[in-house]
């Protein structure tokens, strides 16, 4: 059985990101990323922290970047085997973990995958660079490394298929990590089970098993 690999990215990596939310946090100008930077970041460590949690299986399977196979289109980053599709996601952003979707499309071909990863780097980035702050990043704890989320396709569909929006930005799969107010439209809009598949590795193990 897979087991969290206890990913760590490159502290020069953490020290950008943190320096970003430090400017979010002041109100300031974010100058720390080039335009498209960030996501582009948030990609390589998702992908790492994949393979790393994916590392056991290289004895006695195949482990490919899809990415590297295709280009331009939606689905799958990884594939194990030849058979286990993998969609990799990963977040920097301190108060929320989440993805984008189709709204209301649960058919829609970026879900053509088996089982989702979901990697949340953000928590080890620090909430409250300007000292404690009244709207709840108080409470967020400081981690090592990531965090992952291991979802299989069926309940992501599902969720899509609830037509999730945060605001007018679109719509979001997420979870926020802070304490927000219940009677908020962000409150009622969270994908709140998401935290049932917080290290939940026997996802993939299913997953190998079904399709073998």
């Amino acid at each position: 059985m897979l087991t969290d690999p206890g990913y760590r990215p490159p502290q020069s990596v953490i020290d950008r990101l943190n320096h970003a939310v430090a400017s979010e946090v002041v109100g300031r100008k974010q100058t720390e990323f080039r335009r498209g930077e960030r996501p582009r970041i948030s990609e390589t460590i998702g992908i790492q922290a994949a393979f790393a949690a994916l590392a056991p299986l290289r004895s006695h399977m195949t482990l490919a970047d899809a990415n590297q196979m295709r280009r331009n289109q939606s689905g799958y980053d990884l594939i194990v085997d030849d058979r286990v599709r993998i969609q990799v996601k990963c977040g920097t952003y301190v108060d929320s973990i989440g993805l984008a979707h189709t709204w209301g499309k649960p058919d829609a071909a970026d879900l053509d995958y088996d089982v989702l990863f979901l990697v949340d780097a953000g928590v080890m980035l620090n909430p409250r660079p300007a000292g404690t702050r009244p709207d709840g990043r108080s409470q967020i704890p400081i981690k090592n490394v990531v965090d992952f989320y291991i979802v299989p396709n069926e309940e992501v569909r599902r969720q899509v298929a609830l037509g999730r929006h945060v605001n007018r930005k679109g719509a979001q799969l997420y979870l926020y990590k802070r304490i927000i107010n219940s009677g908020t439209k962000e409150f009622a809009g969270q994908w709140l089970d998401l935290v049932d598949w917080h290290n939940r590795w026997d996802v993939m193990d299913r997953a190998l098993l079904k399709s073998g």
